[in-house]
């Protein structure tokens, strides 16, 4: 009872990370046919992409920030929340 008014948005937010992992379930699987410059960098974007709520192109940069150094210029908030995180 005190979850559902704490959180009263957990099913939602559940629902919506359910399918985002479904989609990079799906888009994993099919990677062995696909050819990519670095492997690693899409693989961690899509890992990015099923566990938390970013549009996939900032999945991308932050791939990129993470296995390449590369460094990160933006104002999305939460990319620059998980950037924050990570550096923590």
């Amino acid at each position: 009872m005190c979850c559902a008014v704490c959180i009263p948005w957990s099913a939602d937010r559940l629902r919506t990370l359910s399918k985002r992992f479904s989609v990079r379930s799906n888009v994993k699987a099919f990677l062995c046919q696909v050819q990519c410059r670095d492997m690693r960098v899409l693989e961690l974007a899509l890992d990015t992409y099923g566990a938390r709520s970013l549009d996939f192109v900032d999945c991308v940069l932050y791939a990129y920030h993470v296995v390449k150094g590369a460094e990160l210029a933006t104002f999305d908030k939460k990319l620059l929340k998980l950037l924050r995180q990570r550096s923590e």
